[in-house]
């Protein structure tokens, strides 16, 4: 879904009662605490990748943010890729500053929107 779009709606029947409800994905929002499991299981990929791909952050928010000293103190390769600069910059082997939709189109060779 595109920014400023509208939420989907659920269409699914239960019972012989339209739901009429919003879909909403998997996301955790500002605020909200990140499920333990999905964090232990990024924390032990962190610790354990040879290269950590850092894109549309501003590695600021915690607690996903300390998961870039970790992959690096364990000799990990580093790219950021950001609009503006990170406070990992001078950790980072790479770092793309640019819009992420355009960078990614380029560096993926294929178009991110139907458009």
């Amino acid at each position: 879904m595109a920014s400023g779009e509208l939420d989907p709606h659920c269409h699914a029947i239960v019972e012989n009662v339209e739901c009429d409800g919003f879909l909403k994905t998997a996301v955790v929002s500002f605020g909200q605490p990140l499920p333990a499991t999905d964090f232990a299981r990024a924390e032990y990929r962190a610790k354990t990748c040879d290269l950590l791909l850092c894109i549309g952050t501003t590695l600021t928010v915690r607690p996903v943010s300390g998961l870039v000293p970790k992959a690096v103190e364990r000799g990990a390769r580093l790219v950021i890729l950001n609009a503006e600069p990170t406070p990992y910059d001078d950790d980072a082997d790479v770092i793309v500053r640019g819009d992420i939709p355009t960078v990614l189109e380029d560096v993926l060779g294929v178009p991110l929107t139907n458009e």
